[in-house]
């Protein structure tokens, strides 16, 4: 680890010493201080792995404790049981006859180590200018110095303007590497994430540092900030929301912009954006007003996570009249499907907790155009499935993850077109059909953590067609090991 080798030894010391009693070592620094960084390289480490169980975890801002227990004990463990039970399960599964246990945790806030008894936090410090320019070399030529007489000033300089921040110089020392090696071009950076099938870029990204001091600068420049890519992303409640920036406001404060041209392109202001995606927007009204405004939509994700009561004031029927959109996730609580209405262009589906009756499938099966199924977490309620010759006639990739279905009675003329099938945590089921196997298109079956009768059945439909010649169809398999 450039520029780390002291702190990796250090760490590592702590975390394999000989104290039998568990040990909490924080590791605490500012974003972009390479605490994760170390992290993984310490969890990698060939002097780490001899732990008999090593757990790697990432909790973001909005969590669940109860998510979070199912995961780290990994066993097969029923949704249903208790978050206290969980919780008594995983100490007794970490502690045991268990000594010389460590956790290791990164975080941003000096406080909240206090509250964890740990030890003396270890704390992240920033590059000196001879680290900061060795590590930039490392990223930017592969090598400890510099070949390029003409480059190693502004080099230096924009290590040096790193001030010591190891993300910083990792980004920007990347992007230099492919580079044609000018000056010229070393003073233009962007930060590209994803490419086309074309080779043209896609995502653009920065750190959410470097993001926050882009904000306070355009608020200091007076900037009108649009989503040029068309993504709107907004986690409100009531209130007006600037169609623009997802933020809040009164209305004192809205104007009305009746166009706004971003370089070549033209994006409407209050008579209509032109906006094709609408990310995880919570407690979505499908108004009159909204559809005006996105007549162009193609991916929508919103998501109800309290329990609702009245549908009707959702207009979620008015969801029909989006004649473009192609892809949709819901995340609702018990959502009666008799209070949405799909559009016929949807090609993907993905409910989450919705309870959808099986019985009421058909209404989905019916869906023209539809080509990929994912129901997740409870989507779907009830134990017997009997799908329906006729429907489901394009769909390639179904999903059912987290359900309590047991007996799926199905046929190849049930799904004629299926290319994949995959059933994650079906603790229930008894078997897969074994009609599904003569799927003609059908090219892989992947079984994560479910019943072992399904996981037989999957390999029994596997063992069969390749009898029949068919060597094409996959089975992956994924089952829970002892400890």
């Amino acid at each position: 680890m450039i520029g780390f080798d002291e702190q990796l030894l250090r760490v590592m010391d702590e975390l394999t010493g000989d104290e039998p009693n568990l040990q909490i070592l924080p590791l605490v620094g500012m974003g972009g201080t390479s605490k994760t960084t170390l992290a993984i390289n310490i969890f990698d480490h060939p002097y780490i792995v001899h732990f008999d169980k090593r757990i790697w975890l990432t909790i973001s801002q909005e969590y669940s404790v109860h998510e979070i227990l199912v995961r780290l004990l990994n066993d097969g463990t029923n949704q249903e049981v208790s978050e206290a039970k969980l919780g008594e399960q995983f100490y007794k599964s970490l502690f045991g006859e268990r000594t010389g246990s460590r956790v290791m945790i990164t975080t941003r806030l000096l406080n909240a180590t206090d509250s964890l008894g740990s030890q003396k936090p270890y704390l992240m410090n920033f590059l000196d200018e001879d680290e900061s320019w060795n590590l930039f070399c490392h990223k930017a030529f592969a090598l400890d110095g510099c070949p390029y007489p003409e480059l190693e000033e502004i080099g230096k300089d924009i290590a040096k303007a790193c001030r010591g921040l190891p993300l910083t110089i990792v980004v920007i020392g990347g992007l230099l590497a492919n580079s044609n090696m000018e000056q010229e071009y070393w003073k233009n950076l962007v930060l590209i994430r994803g490419w086309t099938n074309r080779g043209k870029p896609r995502v653009c990204g920065i750190h959410d540092l470097l993001r926050d001091l882009c904000l306070k600068e355009a608020d200091k420049e007076k900037f009108i900030r649009t989503p040029k890519v068309q993504r709107i992303y907004a986690d409100k409640g009531d209130g007006i929301v600037c169609f623009l920036c997802g933020d809040q406001v009164s209305l004192q404060e809205t104007i009305d912009v009746p166009e706004i041209v971003v370089g070549s392109q033209l994006t409407l202001g209050a008579s209509g954006l032109v906006c094709e995606t609408l990310s995880f927007i919570h407690d979505f009204k499908c108004t009159k007003e909204v559809l005006h405004r996105t007549p162009n939509l193609k991916k929508l994700k919103i998501v109800y996570l309290n329990k609702v009561e009245d549908w009707s004031s959702y207009c979620l029927y008015n969801l029909v009249h989006l004649h473009k959109l192609e892809s949709l996730y819901v995340r609702a609580k018990d959502l009666l499907l008799k209070n949405i209405v799909f559009p016929t262009s949807l090609k993907k589906l993905d409910l989450c907790e919705c309870k959808v009756p099986w019985e009421d499938m058909k209404i989905i099966g019916s869906l023209p155009n539809l080509e990929v199924l994912i129901l997740r977490s409870c989507a779907s309620e009830g134990s017997e499935w009997n799908p329906i010759e006729g429907q489901f006639s394009r769909l390639k990739i179904l999903t059912l993850w987290e359900s309590n279905l047991v007996c799926w009675r199905a046929e190849n003329i049930h799904f004629p077109n299926l290319e994949k099938l995959s059933l994650s945590y079906m603790y229930d089921l008894e078997e897969i059909p074994s009609g599904i196997g003569d799927i003609a298109t059908l090219r892989l079956i992947h079984v994560y953590y479910c019943s072992e009768s399904t996981v037989n059945s999957a390999k029994q439909i596997q063992e069969e067609q390749q009898s029949n010649g068919n060597e094409d169809l996959e089975v992956r398999v994924y089952v829970f090991r002892d400890s």
